[in-house]
């Protein structure tokens, strides 16, 4: 969170939220997966 930009840190917590919240070891999978493809591209 340190290096996300203020405009987007909203929307990046709830993404790692749901990660940190995970129920299973395979929804934190789904979960990095998701905030990679969504993230990766700005903040690599």
């Amino acid at each position: 969170m340190k290096y996300v930009s203020y405009k987007d840190m909203k929307e990046f917590a709830k993404d790692a939220k749901s990660i940190y919240q995970a129920p299973t070891q395979e929804a934190v999978l789904r979960g990095l997966k998701v905030l990679k493809e969504k993230w990766s591209e700005k903040y690599p």
